[in-house]
């Protein structure tokens, strides 16, 4: 099953349909909220979910956004099962058939929805509402779409959330679809689209100008994560989403035109994710005014190249941009492995967010143990040359269902439709196993190996979770390498390994030895920290504690001893024994079953030196002694 073309042909034919609206015009009336510093505009429409209807310079009063239609604007659109033919329910028969697809300003027929929550302030626009269905006539979706603005210098900053809570027993089918992140619809004055497509991203190399008269609309991959439009100046906006590679967009009509103009411009950052009926999801982007220079400045300095190059799966529901699909029916991440439950024909999980050199890495390991009686494990990749396919693809024949974990190497050095096929931007891992008896394969590891090494990449050995403002120290079994940190803001590296966190975040902690061999590890800083009593907190005057446990010999009646200790909900006494919280390393404690893990769980994490209490759904570190 080629998957990206299938997904291509769903996007096309969603925006031919869209053409319905470049000749019925809808009137739209605004009640919108407003930030603005000296260089930028921004408005919000309540009247719309929030979406964004107005984006320009501060000085004037030039909209770029197109707003002609509820289906255009700058907003947040998903998509969800199966298409489904319900026009005796009132779906629009121009949009038929059609998947679940909450839309953030409203509907076809032109309803608004639900505002649950708003509020303006001078550095920061919210706005929560109860999106639309797209198709149907007055049908809110069972999800809260939640929108949050602020402005600095030229750029507009977004970050929007989805939260789902279906209840409905229609779209029965989980089906990984492009969704867009989000979808940008702008005047028809802009009407040259930008963006860099080749394969060296940051070298400020050449732009390519996208040229379609849509729809249907035309798909590229852009590894700097970054399109815009622009006048015939080459000054408009772009649209900067770090978690995208691929983008879909165009122009439809005639050159030229304003907000309610027939004529737009629309772009897309795009992933592909199959949304579940109890679902939140959230990202981030940039809308960028200025020209193509100022705009690609504005990336260069708030972008890197995301190059992964190990998926290790050693935290709890953290897929690592990894998807299920056909004939996978769950994929659990359960903090050690990614186990994918097998139920149907030909299953396969994917990840079209890669971004790979494949002459530095020839090599893909895959650490699995499997459950099934199948042996038959395949790899396939998409590249400049086309999207995934059994032309790019190598298979290998694994151990049967014998209870261990092996590591399985596709080796790809000499396969030329990886080598001279330019950047991998897409991988597909299709483990044993398939039928309708419910089956699992069990993934360690996915990684990326280097030309150069001999064996596996090096693994970095230390903590996976620091507090803010501690140190703490990282080794490989190597030596004469570099050590980096993907985000200096939230923490710093030395050369000799040694860590020290600023903020609290997710950071990438990565390693290149001398030969060329990458490691990384994926590293939580907590805002953590625990606070010793003051007088405020145990009264004033101090309360006496009413509960203790005493290892000393006190059997004497109406002994006060615990009263005479202050402030305390309970008291622990010993003369010359402490009191000593079970002791564990970082991975004894990430190995306690599940069904054992209770709220208020205490252990000593000796690796790392910390308390840890567990919150119901993670571990949290208490080693700083006070608040900062």
């Amino acid at each position: 099953m080629d998957i990206i073309n299938f997904f291509y042909n769903y996007m096309n034919r969603l925006f031919l349909l869209s053409c319905w609206f470049l000749i019925f015009p809808i009137v739209i009336s605004s009640q919108e909220i407003t930030l603005s510093n000296s260089q930028v505009k921004v408005k919000m429409d309540l009247q719309s979910g929030g979406a964004i209807s107005y984006l320009s310079e501060a000085s004037t009063n030039y909209n770029l956004v197109n707003i002609r239609d509820k289906g255009r604007y700058i907003q947040q659109s998903y998509y969800s099962g199966q298409d489904l033919n319900r026009i005796p329910n009132g779906q629009h028969p121009s949009w038929s058939p059609w998947p679940w697809n909450p839309i953030q300003a409203g509907d076809v027929y032109n309803h608004s929805p639900q505002i649950l929550d708003h509020y303006e302030t001078p550095t920061e626009l919210y706005v929560k509402s109860i999106p639309m269905l797209w198709d149907m006539n007055n049908h809110p979706a069972e999800s809260i779409f939640e929108t949050w603005v602020t402005v600095e210098n030229n750029v507009v900053h977004v970050k929007n959330r989805v939260t789902i809570n279906r209840t409905d027993n229609i779209w029965t089918q989980i089906i990984p679809k492009h969704q867009e992140l989000p979808a940008v619809y702008t005047i028809g004055d802009l009407k040259n689209l930008y963006t860099y497509i080749g394969s060296k991203p940051f070298h400020n190399q050449p732009l390519t100008k996208i040229t379609n008269s849509g729809p249907p609309w035309t798909y590229w991959n852009t590894y700097e994560n970054w399109s815009a439009h622009v006048n015939d100046s080459n000054w408009g906006v772009g649209v900067l989403s770090k978690t995208c590679n691929l983008f879909v967009g165009g122009f439809s009509g005639s050159f030229g035109g304003g907000a309610t103009s027939v004529s737009t411009s629309y772009m897309s950052p795009l992933i592909t994710l199959a949304l579940k009926k109890n679902d939140v999801f959230e990202y981030e982007y940039d809308l960028i005014l200025g020209t193509l220079t100022q705009i690609r400045d504005y990336v260069y300095a708030n972008n890197k190249l995301d190059q992964t190059t190990n998926w290790e799966f050693n935290r709890v529901d953290n897929f690592e941009g990894w998807e299920m699909a056909s004939g996978v029916s769950q994929l659990i991440a359960n903090g050690t492995t990614l186990e994918t439950e097998i139920t149907g024909e030909d299953p396969f999980i994917y990840n079209l967010n890669t971004l790979i050199d494949p002459l530095e890495y020839t090599r893909v390991a895959v650490r699995l143990k499997n459950n099934t009686n199948h042996n038959h494990l395949e790899l396939f990749w998409q590249n400049d040359n086309g999207s995934l396919s059994p032309l790019r693809s190598a298979s290998l024949t694994t151990s049967g269902n014998n209870g261990n974990f092996e590591e399985y190497i596709f080796d790809l050095s000499n396969n030329v439709n990886w080598t001279n096929g330019g950047l991998i931007s897409g991988l597909r891992i299709d483990p044993p196993g398939y039928g309708v008896v419910p089956q699992s394969v069990e993934i360690d590891y996915i990684r990326l190996l280097n030309a150069t090494c001999l064996s596996e990449n090096p693994v970095i050995t230390g903590a996976e979770t620091l507090n803010k403002l501690s140190n703490s120290s990282y080794s490989v079994p190597l030596s004469g390498g570099t050590w980096s940190s993907s985000n200096t803001n939230i923490a710093t590296v030395d050369n000799a390994g040694n860590v020290s966190t600023l903020s609290s975040g997710v950071f990438t902690l990565m390693y290149q030895s001398a030969n060329g061999c990458l490691a990384s590890k994926i590293i939580e800083v907590l805002d953590k920290c625990y606070l010793p009593g003051t007088p405020s907190m145990i009264g004033n005057p101090a309360l006496s504690s009413s509960v203790g446990i005493s290892s000393l010999n006190r059997n004497v009646d109406n002994d006060d001893w615990v009263k005479e200790k202050k402030g305390a909900h309970l008291v622990l006494e010993s003369k010359t024994k402490g009191l000593v919280i079970s002791r564990m390393t970082t991975l004894q404690i990430q190995n306690i079953p599940a069904n054992q893990l209770v709220l208020g769980m205490a252990v000593f994490d000796t690796d790392i030196d910390c308390l840890k209490i567990y919150d119901g759904t993670s571990w949290k570190c208490y080693n700083t002694p006070a608040c900062p």
